[in-house]
C-alpha cells in the first residue's frame, strides 16, 4: 500500500481575497521508513511542546485562568502550521478567544525546531507531491470558457485532479493506495468519495482515511511542509524567519517536490 498523507492551504481561493493559489500537498513514506520517522517526530515533538510550556507558564505567571488555558492549549497540543507561520493570539472585541503559545517562542528558537523537524523527517519522505491552482490562471479559464469559477467548482476540479494523478502514479508502480488527508469538512469529504467512486479504480481505497492531525505525526508534517512551500512560493518575504525558511525549503524540501499544476490539465 502506498499512502499518501495530505493538508491543503488557502481553500476558499475565490471568495477569499486574500489567496492567490490553492494548494494540497501530499506526502509519501515508505512502510519501512515509518517507526525510524515516527520515533524522530516524537522526540522533536515533545522538546517544542516542553519549551512552549515553560515559555507560556513565564508569560501567564499571576494569571487566575493559567491552569484552564494551559490545559485548553495542550492538551491536544500539534505542530500546526498556521500558528507556527503566525504566532499571534485569536482576538475577538480585545478579548484574547484562541492562545497561541508559539507567540511566547523565540523566533530563533521556532526556526530551530522547524530546521530540526525538516532536517531529520525528510530523508525518510519518497516524494512530495503538490497539487495546485493560482486564482488569476483559474479566473481566466473560467473567462475564456464562459464558466461561473466559484469554491465550488475549484473544490471539485482539483479534488479531481488530486484523485486522477494519484491513481496514474500507482498504476505505474502496480500499487494500491489511499489518502490520508486531516480533518475534512464534510463537503470536501464527499467530493472525495463520489471522484474516488467515479473513477472506480482498482488501485484506490474507496474514501479518504480521515484523520485528527494532532493524533497523528505525518498530518502535522505534511502541514508544516506545505505551509513552507507556500510562503516560497507567494514571495512571502514579510513572514518571520522568512530567508531562512526559504534556504531550508530550497536545500531540504524542493528536492522532493513534483510539482502538479490544475491548470496545465484543464481541457483546452
Amino acid at each position: 500500500m502506498k499512502f499518501m498523507y495530505m493538508d491543503e492551504c488557502c481553500k476558499n481561493l475565490i471568495s477569499n481575497h486574500n489567496h492567490t493559489v490553492y494548494i494540497y500537498g501530499g506526502m509519501i513514506i515508505d512502510k519501512k521508513d515509518v517507526h525510524a520517522a515516527l520515533s524522530d517526530f516524537k522526540g522533536i515533538y515533545q522538546r517544542a511542546k516542553n519549551y512552549l510550556k515553560e515559555r507560556m507558564k513565564q508569560h501567564l505567571k499571576g494569571n487566575p485562568d493559567k491552569g484552564k488555558i494551559m490545559k485548553t492549549v495542550f492538551d491536544k497540543f500539534e505542530l500546526h502550521a498556521a500558528q507556527i507561520f503566525n504566532p499571534d493570539h485569536t482576538i475577538r472585541k480585545g478579548q484574547i478567544k484562541r492562545y497561541n503559545p508559539w507567540k511566547y517562542s523565540d523566533p530563533r528558537e521556532t526556526f530551530n525546531i522547524l530546521n530540526t523537524l525538516i532536517d531529520k523527517l525528510t530523508p525518510y519522505i519518497s516524494e512530495i507531491l503538490i497539487f495546485k491552482i493560482d486564482k488569476s490562471n483559474i479566473l481566466n479559464y473560467g473567462n475564456k470558457k464562459g464558466i461561473n469559477i466559484d469554491d465550488n467548482y475549484v473544490d471539485e476540479k482539483i479534488i479531481e485532479f488530486i484523485i486522477e494523478e494519484y491513481d496514474t502514479w500507482l498504476k505505474k508502480l502496480n500499487k494500491k493506495g489511499a489518502l490520508i488527508p486531516d480533518k475534512l469538512d464534510s463537503g470536501l469529504r464527499d467530493k472525495f468519495v463520489e471522484k474516488i467512486n467515479m473513477i472506480n479504480s482498482d488501485f484506490f481505497w474507496s474514501e479518504p482515511i480521515v484523520v485528527e492531525s494532532y493524533s497523528n505525526a505525518f498530518t502535522q508534517l505534511i502541514d508544516i511542509i506545505t505551509y513552507c512551500y507556500y510562503l516560497v512560493y507567494t514571495n512571502a518575504s514579510h513572514k518571520q524567519n522568512f530567508k531562512a525558511i526559504q534556504r531550508l525549503y530550497y536545500k531540504k524540501i524542493k528536492p522532493k517536490v513534483v510539482e502538479k499544476d490544475l491548470y496545465k490539465k484543464l481541457p483546452k
